[in-house]
């Protein structure tokens, strides 16, 4: 037969299920093992083979199958359902994710400041804390979406802590061209930005309105065209790299 030591059998596969044993004969010359993935009606598990081969003819078996993938658990893995199950905070995790679109749709909150608490604050990796209004004027002042008219945020991965069931994180893959003028000055240089994935949160109190808003926290500096930068500083980074001469917006 020729097959390979590490398998993967799809339920379309070609592979007879018949030659699929429940057990390695001790008898067996020679076995060379390997692992499967097969999906079956009721869920997908991982499932271990052998080739074993006996003369000329090689004969796959199954040797062990172990629990569905989904009930595997590390050690030291947090059982997530569990905890936010014990939560006390008034707002559940759906209505959590809702708001945070909400407040990402609202332009960040710029366009309806109201969605912001008044104890509001920003941080970023360099710049912040900014209060409510100096967050709303600096990225109002931005003017990101006339720099990159088609700017694509990327978001995704909406999901409640665990540890702290009032905040949302999530995360920001942006891709956009500089066709516009940024921040009304800076003329359009004409590039395609591609920023790195980074890691993004809302905090809410139990009125559902936003104390504290993180971004720009680079999950894989070497992706992208920004210099491992995020946020706004590697927007302007990828559009002119020497347009913010401080260090702190350099790549690093």
């Amino acid at each position: 037969m020729g097959l390979p030591s590490c398998l993967h059998y799809p339920m379309s596969s070609n592979i007879h299920l018949e030659a699929i044993g429940r057990i390695v004969s001790p008898a067996i010359p020679s076995t060379r093992m390997g692992v499967g993935n097969v999906k079956t009606s009721t869920s997908r598990r991982q499932r271990v083979f052998a080739i074993a081969t006996s003369g000329d003819t090689d004969r796959v078996i199954e040797v062990k199958s172990e629990r569905p993938m989904s009930e595997f658990k590390l050690k030291g893995e947090v059982d997530e359902a569990t905890m936010l199950a014990r939560s006390n905070f008034p707002i559940g995790p759906e209505e959590l994710i809702f708001k945070t679109r909400q407040f990402l749709a609202a332009n960040q909150g710029c366009s309806n400041p109201e969605l912001l608490a008044d104890t509001f604050q920003f941080v970023a990796p360099v710049v912040g804390p900014l209060d409510k209004a100096s967050y709303v004027e600096a990225l109002t002042n931005f003017k990101l979406h006339e720099a990159f008219p088609d700017l694509d945020p990327g978001f995704h991965h909406f999901r409640v802590d665990p540890y702290d069931p009032s905040r949302v994180w999530f995360t920001s893959t942006a891709r956009g061209t500089n066709t516009g003028y940024l921040a009304g000055v800076v003329p359009p240089s004409g590039k395609y930005v591609e920023a790195p994935p980074q890691a993004l949160s809302c905090t809410f109190n139990e009125f559902g309105l936003v104390t504290k808003y993180t971004a720009g926290y680079v999950m894989d500096k070497e992706m992208g065209n920004t210099g491992g930068l995020g946020g706004v500083f590697g927007l302007v980074y990828a559009v002119n790299p020497g347009l913010l001469p401080f260090a702190e917006a350099q790549p690093w």
